[in-house]
């Protein structure tokens, strides 16, 4: 566009417009070859029409719109303009050309605020089944291929009348919170299933994912809700059936570069830097997030025992995280107004819509301490938008992200804070590290709403996972005993990213590989040297001190230094994609440094030897 006015400029007109076919060739193929994802939708028409109808007015000739079109279209597999269309809230909207059969419930607010379970209407005549989602969730992420291809596979394997015909939907409770609340959803994915001739008053609900069903299946689907379906073989051939020993070498091999270059952005991912500003307002979006969205899963006054649990994750903020956190303000009016915000949802709604996020993620030290990047303010202001970081590239995504930021700055600040403590009487607030880790593990259970993730971290707690049970101290005698908290934290935190990256392997159907497991952990040798052990474990000392740096507004110099490399040798790092290329500079630079050393002395030797032979004189004499 820069280049059209510039051009229009130069050319003393005003018809932005108005150039030749060629030119526009060579624009359209320059800004394809920036975009990566392209998916061709019926809105890409809706913009060729537009152009074509307007051409006459720009300038634009009716083959210089086509040759537009069907070259952007063929020299792309996906549209960059579904990014801005596709909403980020739903799963199954119509701008998605993937959704199979599945349909996007979007009630509307009559509905939500006068009808008791106003379902899709449900019909009498059909069997309906209904996936409740959160787009932030990420097993949901994952489980929305599954869904899809379960509603492909019922309706294939449907054999018609008298069989009823089955209904997918999705609800996407991020947007219908109060239908969600209706049906008691307290975990993403929750699926229900409904009967032909399903009755409110009658008939109980079925969830057909809950704890002790089978695996969701078509089969199950038909089994439990009445529907006859078609036998149908299962393929026995995969893209993990290969005829000969030359096809699976060359399907190791491609699974070995995916491996590495998914090590490679996850590196990437983590040597992001940061800004606090960015860190901490994540982190609050986060708690908004779950105070809005966790809190209430269902009409009505809070559960005494969810209350309880709610006040003491208040408490345990209130005194661990750093007084210059803007989050303050809106915990501090939570713990005043417990009992109200107890209530019910609105009430609790009403004391956060109170408070401005650019307010609530404002920190005020320690902001020369990393180099800031710019926030637009928009993004500063919006409850749902996160950095780019927490969001990897995906507007309204960051949540869980955002949730392990706070979580890792509460961890800090209980050991940060142990000088502040009267180590003999601890009364109001049990801020050891054991209470702090138990309060964290019920909030989880409780406002948590991504099921698998929920049940990972209570059961590795509740199974004493990394020794939680016995290195976390009722007592805090020391503040290395303190610093054990973040130290656990973040080893489940890593745990966690290793196990998501071997499941995504699975996914695409082969093995995880070590190159993968090792750029899961965070920091990578490159952000930390001196975290590294040389033969391949953590310094546990170092590692609190880079969380430190990471997640608290101050930290002194002494601990700066302390993190820096001993040697010159530290300074080469080698973590995956890094190391190779260090390592090929440091033994160039060597190699050439020797070589050139080599040439110059084979030039003085020559030199001396033509002297000496007198043959010097005679080159001389030749060249006159």
């Amino acid at each position: 566009l820069s280049f059209l006015i510039l051009r229009s400029r130069s050319q003393g007109t005003d018809t932005l417009f108005h150039i030749k076919i060629h030119e526009l060739i060579i624009l359209t193929t320059l800004g394809l070859g920036y975009c990566r994802i392209m998916v061709i939708t019926r809105r890409s028409w809706v913009l060729f029409v537009f152009l074509y109808y307007h051409s006459y007015s720009y300038g634009i000739y009716w083959h210089t719109c086509t040759i537009f079109f069907f070259l952007s279209s063929s020299c792309c597999q996906a549209l960059v303009w579904e990014d801005l269309i596709a909403d980020p809230q739903y799963f199954y909207t119509q701008e998605y050309e993937d959704r199979g059969r599945v349909r996007e419930y979007i009630p509307t607010e009559k509905e939500l605020l006068e009808s008791k379970k106003p379902l899709v209407h449900l019909d009498e005549d059909v069997v309906t089944v209904v996936e409740f989602y959160a787009p932030w969730c990420p097993h949901c992420q994952h489980f929305r291929k599954h869904y899809i291809e379960l509603s492909e596979e019922v309706a294939r394997r449907n054999l018609g009348e008298p069989n009823p015909p089955v209904v997918f939907y999705g609800v996407s409770c991020d947007s219908a919170r109060p239908l969600c609340d209706q049906y008691d959803i307290d975990g993403f994915p929750t699926i229900y299933g409904f009967k032909k001739g399903f009755s409110y008053e009658k008939d109980e609900l079925l969830c057909l994912n809950d704890e002790g069903m089978p695996p969701l299946t078509a089969d199950l689907i038909g089994e439990y809700l009445s529907v006859n379906l078609a036998n149908e073989e299962p393929n026995r051939l995969s893209m993990s059936s290969y005829s000969n020993s030359e096809d699976t070498r060359r399907k190791e091999l491609r699974d070995e570069n995916d491996a590495i270059e998914i090590a490679k952005k996850q590196e990437q991912h983590y040597e992001y830097q940061k800004s606090y500003r960015e860190t901490f307002l994540d982190a609050a979006k986060s708690f908004v997030f779950m105070m809005r969205h966790g809190i209430y899963v269902s009409s009505g006054p809070l559960p005494e025992e969810r209350k309880v649990v709610l006040n003491e994750w208040l408490n345990l903020l209130h005194w661990s995280l750093p007084r210059e956190f803007g989050l303050h303000d809106l915990i501090d009016d939570l713990r005043a107004n417990l009992n109200v915000i107890s209530l019910g949802s609105e009430e609790l709604l009403s004391v956060i819509d109170q408070h401005t996020m650019d307010r609530l993620g404002y920190i005020t030290r320690g902001l020369n301490q990393r180099e800031e990047t710019y926030v637009d303010q928009e993004d500063v202001s919006s409850a749902t938008v996160w950095s780019r970081s927490c969001s990897r590239g995906k507007r309204g995504m960051g949540y869980t992200c955002g949730l392990w930021e706070l979580f890792h700055i509460m961890s800090i600040g209980v050991s940060e804070r142990y000088d502040q403590i009267d180590k003999s009487s601890i009364t109001d607030l049990d801020v050891s590290p054991s209470s702090a880790a138990r309060i964290l593990r019920n909030v989880v259970s409780n406002f948590f709403g991504c099921i698998v993730c929920r049940d990972h971290f209570v059961q590795n707690y509740d199974q004493c996972g990394k020794d939680v049970c016995h290195r976390l101290t009722t007592e805090l005698q020391t503040k290395e005993a303190a610093m054990q908290l973040s130290i656990w934290l973040w080893e489940t935190h890593n745990d966690v990213n290793k196990r998501l990256i071997s499941e995504a392997a699975h996914r695409n159907g082969r093995q995880v590989f070590a190159v993968e497991e090792k750029s899961s952990q965070w920091p990578t040798e490159k952000m930390c040297i001196t975290c590294w052990g040389l033969d391949g474990s953590f310094d546990d000392r170092m590692i609190y001190l880079f969380l430190k740096k990471s997640y608290w507004p101050l930290i002194e110099e002494y601990e700066l230094k302390m993190l820096e490399p001993k040697n010159i040798g530290d300074n080469i790092p080698t973590s995956t994609g890094e190391s190779g290329v260090y390592h090929s500079i440091y033994f160039f630079t060597i190699g050439a440094s020797i070589l050139i050393l080599a040439n110059l002395a084979t030039y003085f030797m020559e030199k001396h030897r033509l002297k000496k032979s007198g043959w010097h004189k005679k080159i001389d004499l030749y060249s006159v």
